[in-house]
């Protein structure tokens, strides 16, 4: 055996911490808000495999947003059916002269 030094230096494991690491933490985030492991990976330069790790330890399900099954798909499902209420009720006051108001995902004629 030869005593040349390496041409690198091999990196030690740090650990998975979703408190300390950011990272870590938005893989989590991005995977409670239903992106695809794939766009998860690009996005935090993690591999496929690093970030199904992740949220396999973090207890999160892809398919939980996709489902609307987790708090965070009904929250957005509730902002966006209430921002989609008012616009198309906009839409149809300007359209048809008549007032119209959007309240609980619902449009009211006035």
């Amino acid at each position: 055996m030869h005593n040349t030094p390496t041409a690198y230096k091999r990196q030690t494991s740090r650990g998975i911490d979703f408190l300390d690491n950011k990272r870590d933490l938005r893989v989590v985030l991005l995977g409670m808000l239903g992106f695809a492991a794939r766009h998860i990976a690009n996005e935090t330069r993690y591999t496929e495999g690093q970030v199904n790790y992740r949220l396999g330890l973090a207890g999160v399900k892809v398919t939980d947003y996709r489902y609307c099954r987790s708090s965070a798909a009904k929250a957005v499902q509730k902002r966006a059916e209430a921002e989609f209420g008012a616009f198309l009720a906009t839409v149809i006051t300007k359209a048809s002269g008549k007032r119209v108001i959007a309240k609980d995902g619902v449009l009211y004629l006035q």
